[in-house]
Formats: C-alpha cells, sequence, structure tokens
C-alpha cells in the first residue's frame, strides 16, 4: 500500500492498495476526469487472478472498484462536465488501458 496525494486526487484518505496504484496514477492523467477520491479497502478480498476493474455509472460519475492481491478498494471518480461527452472518452480510456495489462474490465449502470 502507498500513500497518493495531489493534483486530482482529494479527500482525506491517502491510501491505495497496490493493484490501485496503476489505475488511480492512469486516471488522474484523464482529461475527463475532474477529481478522484480513495475511498474503503477491504482486506478480505479473493486472492489469484487478474486485477479486477469493476466500473459503475452514477449519476455524478463514476465508482470505481479495483480488487487484486487479496484486497478490494472503491475510487470516486467525478467527471468534468466541462469535457464533451466525458463519461465515453474515459470508458474507451479505460478500455485500452485494461488491454494493456493483466486487467478484468466490468461495467454497470446505476443511472
Amino acid at each position: 500500500m502507498a500513500h497518493i496525494s495531489g493534483g486530482k486526487i482529494s479527500g482525506s484518505h491517502t491510501t491505495a492498495i497496490d493493484a490501485a496504484i496503476p489505475v488511480v496514477n492512469f486516471l488522474a492523467t484523464q482529461e475527463s476526469v475532474k477529481k478522484i477520491i480513495l475511498g474503503f479497502i477491504d482486506n478480505n478480498a479473493a486472492t489469484g487472478g487478474p486485477t479486477r476493474i469493476k466500473v459503475i455509472h452514477e449519476p455524478a460519475g463514476m465508482e470505481v472498484s479495483v480488487s487484486g492481491s487479496g484486497a478490494n478498494q472503491k475510487l470516486r471518480v467525478y467527471l468534468d462536465s466541462a469535457v464533451e461527452d466525458p463519461r465515453q472518452k474515459l470508458e474507451q480510456a479505460l478500455e485500452g488501458f485494461t488491454e494493456s495489462g493483466n486487467y478484468a474490465l466490468s461495467f454497470l449502470d446505476r443511472r
């Protein structure tokens, strides 16, 4: 685990699980992302297999759940409304990011 802060990352909780660090760093580079809040860590997640990234669409943005190495962390990602179609741009960027590594990506819409 590591502490991450600054830039687009805000909130009082700055600890990220190892599996989430590359995802957070990637999200922070995206123009459609306005703010990232690191959330709850559950150390009772299953082990083995690829790192799993589940994106849940919500009205204000996305909840991104990252699971890997026996831990799970939730991230809140707020989108920049000044960017045209930020949700679709971020989805496409995440698909490209996950294809380049050992990741399993899924989407759920709660809007």
